[in-house]
C-alpha cells in the first residue's frame, strides 16, 4: 500500500499555542478511503464527520 503524500504550508502569521508550542508550518494530507470508512462507523450522519476527519 502506498503512503499518501502530504503538503506542508508555511504560515504567514505563525503563532504560539497555549501550551507554548510555536506553530510555523501546517502539514496536511489527503484523506483516504480507509479514513472515510472509519468515520462512517462512528456516525451515519455526515454532519458529525467534520471533527474526526479534520483530526486525521
Amino acid at each position: 500500500m502506498s503512503q499518501t503524500p502530504s503538503d506542508t504550508f508555511k504560515l504567514s502569521y505563525p503563532f504560539t499555542t497555549a501550551a507554548g508550542t510555536r506553530i510555523e508550518l501546517v502539514e496536511l494530507k489527503r484523506l483516504t478511503v480507509k479514513d472515510l470508512k472509519q468515520v462512517r462507523k462512528i456516525s451515519k450522519n455526515p454532519a458529525d464527520w467534520d471533527e474526526p476527519l479534520i483530526a486525521r
